[in-house]
């Protein structure tokens, strides 16, 4: 298994899809499906029923590709308090949860009307 940690989450491991290879500088990995695998970890985060991470809460933002200071601006808060909730410093309050959490699954609806707006 290959403990997969450019998602920045700590619990994220792939039994297939993936190939390991020995090269000059050392170990190197392909993952076949990369945005299919975004897209399954978004799509498990924003769907999960239960308090979501500062870790997946920053997944989320970046797959959504919006700096903390526009997601920020869109929910009407400070940077700071996004930077402190990513960080761990302080829980994900559960409203803040739930937007992103739309905001993330109506980004991979190609029907969605929201979408273009993002």
């Amino acid at each position: 298994m290959y403990h997969y940690t450019d998602s920045g989450l700590d619990n994220v491991h792939l039994a297939n899809g993936y190939i390991e290879r020995e090269t000059q500088y050392g170990k190197s990995v392909a993952i076949h499906d990369l945005e299919g695998l975004h897209r399954l970890i978004g799509t498990n985060i924003a769907e999960a029923s239960r308090v979501i991470s500062g870790p997946e809460f920053r997944f989320l933002r970046i797959e959504l590709d919006l700096s903390q200071n526009a997601l920020a601006t869109l929910m009407d808060i400070g940077e700071s308090s996004v930077r402190n909730w990513e960080k761990g410093r302080v829980g994900v309050p559960g409203p803040a949860a739930a937007v992103l959490r739309r905001l993330y699954l109506e980004s991979i609806n190609h029907e969605s009307q929201l979408r273009p707006l993002l």
